[in-house]
């Protein structure tokens, strides 16, 4: 995951926009994370940042699910 797309310079994008990920096989949308005086005065490279935004089932899926597993079966061996 990138967390970076390219953007045309006349976009107008501002931080706190939504964007579609086309490419993102879990996230659907980001959350622009540039300043709003990076991106007017074009200093982005060419590129915006973003925070993927993710379905409730997908984070737990994602991030939380095999932590707490792991964590579940190690009391379940203490017993």
């Amino acid at each position: 995951m990138e967390e970076t797309e390219i953007a045309p310079q006349d976009s107008g994008l501002r931080q706190g926009d939504i964007i579609k990920l086309y490419s993102e096989k879990n996230s659907n949308f980001g959350v622009i994370v540039n300043a709003d005086c990076d991106l007017a005065n074009d200093k982005i490279d060419g590129h915006v940042a973003y925070v993927p935004i993710y379905t409730f089932p997908d984070f737990i899926e994602r991030f939380w699910a095999a932590e707490q597993i792991q964590t579940i079966k190690k009391l379940l061996d203490c017993r």
